[in-house]
């Protein structure tokens, strides 16, 4: 079992992973110049480079999304002392919303919603879908980043 200061180590190198990720995802977002707000018109006219770099930040987001819930959000709960193992997903989201870390657990239960209807190949699906998924990607990255920001907060006083 590693020590307290171990996993806080752990954490911060999960957290300094992340932020490179939501990074490039950003460069991402903003070498695509989108026209906004997104349609399925706007979306029909990107090109076959903006689709390329749409896949290649959407599969870093589901990185990102994936590495918060299953590694920091547990980790970070683990360094705080918070009791929460025998948790479901559901539980430890809304003992996090609680404790002021994320602002809203439905709010992650979407994000893991996104997650998994982009790891089941979005292309083939409608313009609509598309349009839908892409515009929750986008409202996404604030909640990441808000959740990392107030739990680099809190381990800054451990």
């Amino acid at each position: 079992m590693k020590t307290k200061q171990e996993q806080l180590e752990s954490l911060k190198t999960r957290i300094k992973t992340i932020e490179h990720q939501l990074a490039r995802i950003k460069r991402r977002i903003e070498t695509i110049k989108l026209q906004y707000p997104l349609t399925v018109k706007t979306v029909a006219t990107l090109t076959e480079s903006q689709e390329e770099k749409f896949d290649s930040a959407l599969y870093r987001f589901s990185q990102v999304q994936k590495l918060m819930v299953s590694k920091v959000f547990p980790l970070f709960l683990e360094v705080a002392g918070e009791p929460v193992e025998d948790f479901t997903f559901i539980d430890k989201l809304n003992y996090l919303e609680r404790m002021n870390v994320i602002e809203s657990a439905d709010a992650w239960i979407e994000l893991r919603k996104l997650r998994n209807e982009i790891a089941h190949d979005y292309e083939e699906g409608t313009s609509d879908r598309h349009v839908r998924i892409l515009s929750a990607f986008l409202k996404a990255i604030p909640v990441l980043e808000g959740a990392l920001h107030r739990i680099q907060q809190r381990i800054s006083h451990f």
